[in-house]
């Protein structure tokens, strides 16, 4: 007589596998997709900040001293190229830097996002702590002030890839498109 192979149990779990499987990437997928909006949220306020400036001071005032708590980032500065001359402004004041240091770094082209030992020189004394960070190029349309911004984390974290970088260079143009107008009407 032959025998019956039940394959009912087998089949069931492994369904049961299968969705247990697929809800832990459902709430993966939520928790990533969480993070992007809450990311995109902290960027529309740090453009809004600066949208509230109406002088070049203001602007930088408003990224070294808000942004930081707006973006949830341990720090926030900005390496400019005036000329031939360039600075690092940040919460301590403003400090010349080898305009060359700048001019490396912005020849780059693009965002730079990277996990480090040791964050970029133009982050100065703080340089040593930072273990990740942005450098997030701008230019005003004439060319005349262009540089930077640094945001540096003391902690290691995950890096977020195009979508990260697409949000940090908005943050670049808007900034351009500011030093424009704030030095437009003076």
């Amino acid at each position: 007589m032959a025998e019956v192979i039940r394959f009912e149990d087998r089949a069931l779990k492994a369904l049961r596998d299968r969705l247990g499987a697929a809800e832990v990437e459902r709430d993966e997928l939520l928790a990533f997709a969480r993070g992007h909006a809450g990311a995109t949220a902290s960027i529309h306020e740090a453009v809004l900040s600066l949208m509230a400036c109406d002088s070049v001071p203001d602007l930088f005032a408003t990224i070294v001293h808000r942004w930081a708590e707006l973006l949830l980032v341990d720090h926030c500065a900005i390496a400019l190229k005036a000329g031939e001359d360039a600075y690092r402004i940040d919460r301590t004041g403003n400090h010349r830097l080898e305009s060359a240091w700048v001019t490396r770094a912005m020849g780059w082209g693009r965002v730079q996002m990277r996990a480090t030992n040791h964050g970029d020189p133009l982050f100065g004394k703080i340089a040593p702590a930072i273990r990740t960070e942005a450098l997030i190029p701008f230019e005003a349309g004439d060319g005349r002030l262009s540089g930077l911004i640094l945001l540096g984390q003391e902690d290691s974290l995950p890096l977020d890839g195009d979508h990260g970088q697409a949000l940090l260079g908005f943050l670049g143009e808007t900034l351009g498109a500011m030093l424009m107008r704030c030095t437009k009407n003076r």
